[in-house]
């Protein structure tokens, strides 16, 4: 399964541009085709986004949203560099 690396603003565009790239992209990763890797800091920019453009009701359901993604891979922004360098290596 082919992996990729998301940052904050795919996240952002799909919600608010339906018909876009970005829309794409996430609608792979719903349906299980490709495997999502974000750092932890990326997580946390989309919900504080999120939470402070549409509330605390889209900062619970972006949440849940990331947690119940088929293959999303949180890794730790320390961890990043070495994610990524394992990822073009395999």
């Amino acid at each position: 399964m082919p992996r990729v690396l998301l940052d904050t603003n795919v996240f952002i565009f799909a919600i608010e541009h339906p018909r876009s790239n970005s829309n794409i992209a996430i609608e792979m990763a719903i349906d299980g085709e490709i495997e999502v890797i974000v750092s932890e800091e990326i997580k946390l920019e989309l919900i504080g986004y999120l939470k402070s453009e549409y509330g605390r009701d889209t900062e619970y359901y972006a949440n849940l949203f990331l947690e119940n993604l088929p293959s999303l891979k949180i890794v730790e922004s320390r961890n990043a560099k070495n994610t990524w360098a394992n990822l073009k290596a395999e």
